[in-house]
């Protein structure tokens, strides 16, 4: 837990904002163009680097990533990077069984 007594996965999201914070700064970008750059809005932005928004997918955090110009694993930080990379992303969805997935037959 960090020092404030949050959740872990909420730290996370904390830790992620403040890195995507420092990134988009080390670059001389504002909020604005960052958004503008992603086709997302500047609240958007705001919630993302104050931990108030997760980023809860690769294509998202591949996108943001790139828009600052950083390795995707620099901006999850190291601890997920490395689970990412061993191939722990996030649970697989459950399967519908058998009989109840669709045949594709006539509808």
């Amino acid at each position: 837990m960090s020092g404030r007594g949050e959740r872990p996965e909420l730290a996370d999201l904390r830790s992620n904002g403040r890195r995507a914070t420092g990134y988009r700064r080390q670059r001389s970008r504002t909020q604005q163009g960052l958004a503008l750059r992603r086709y997302r809005s500047v609240d958007w932005v705001h919630k993302v680097e104050r931990g108030e928004r997760r980023i809860d997918s690769i294509r998202v955090v591949l996108e943001l990533a790139d828009a600052l110009r950083v390795p995707a694993g620099k901006l999850l930080g190291a601890a997920l990077a490395g689970r990412l990379a061993a191939g722990a992303e996030t649970p697989a969805a459950p399967q519908r069984p058998a009989a109840a997935r669709p045949t594709g037959g006539a509808r």
